[in-house]
């Protein structure tokens, strides 16, 4: 099959896709200045893919209810036009065995307000995710996951019409980043299951089982006084990631509502007279 490579000239996003298939547009940015790559025969393609089970409409749902998800967001972004694109990222995904020795402050009834604590502790993780590329961070890849992986399937190329990136890491590289990302979740957990102050792990991999697999993911753009705000969505199941504006009206309201009932205080604090109506 001749396949063809893409690169933005914006940012620099490169994506791999069906020869004679045309994409105005870069996935990750919206914009058009795209121009072609010599692709290298020596590409070494995913072993499985994952098809997309959601349509432009499911994920536009899950964006108006990310939307509609903060009182902090303004209004407007709920009527927001949603411009999405479909990509598919190459990524690793693990399944993790770690052993992590802990250790760390907690909260505790002490003159300092806390005491030391240590301990060991087994995890397994049935999916870490290491993207491949650049399209999409780890930090975001990871917030959207996990993919059901049963639904995935051998990778054909002849299949495929939605563009897809080209991979860069090793597998040395995705084992390595693997890793860290693990050894994160499990010390965010640890931090979490022991309200701890601070925490410091050492972590033992007794599995690390990994798979190159295209992942299907909706990229996102809405704007906000001119401002582009970018999503992310799981191609499967809708679950969202992104940003969006605080509503700068509502910052001033509730800050006016505070200092207007602070002033109510010192008034009052100065005497009954000043708050007590005349008969």
């Amino acid at each position: 099959m001749s396949l063809k490579a893409l690169q933005c000239k914006q940012c620099g996003g490169q994506i791999t896709m069906k020869a004679g298939v045309s994409i105005p547009t870069c996935p990750f940015c919206d914009t058009p200045q795209l121009s072609v790559l010599s692709l290298e025969e020596d590409i070494v393609h995913p072993k499985k893919m994952i098809d997309f089970a959601i349509d432009e409409q499911k994920a536009d749902e899950s964006f108006r209810t990310f939307a509609a998800s903060s009182w902090w967001y303004p209004a407007e972004i709920k009527k927001a036009r949603l411009e999405l694109r479909k990509i598919m990222i190459p990524a690793w995904m693990w399944y993790v065995e770690l052993e992590t020795h802990y250790a760390g402050l907690r909260s505790a009834r002490t003159e300092s307000g806390y005491i030391p604590f240590e301990g060991v502790e087994k995890l397994r993780i049935q999916q870490v995710l290491t993207p491949s590329s650049k399209g999409v961070s780890i930090h975001e890849l990871n917030a959207i996951g996990p993919f059901e992986s049963e639904q995935s399937h051998a990778f054909d190329p002849d299949s495929i019409v939605v563009p897809y990136e080209l991979a860069e890491l090793t597998q040395d590289a995705a084992l390595q980043s693997a890793m860290k990302e693990a050894q994160r979740l499990h010390q965010l957990r640890l931090k979490k299951q022991y309200q701890a102050k601070n925490i410091n792990v050492s972590c033992l991999f007794h599995t690390m089982e990994g798979t190159p697999t295209l992942l299907p993911v909706y990229i996102g753009v809405f704007r906000q006084n001119n401002y582009p705000y970018r999503i992310v969505i799981n191609g499967i199941n809708g679950k969202l990631i992104g940003k969006a504006p605080t509503d700068i009206r509502k910052i001033l309201l509730i800050a006016g509502i505070v200092l207007g009932l602070f002033f109510m205080f010192l008034v009052c604090s100065g005497g009954i007279k000043a708050c007590t109506p005349v008969i």
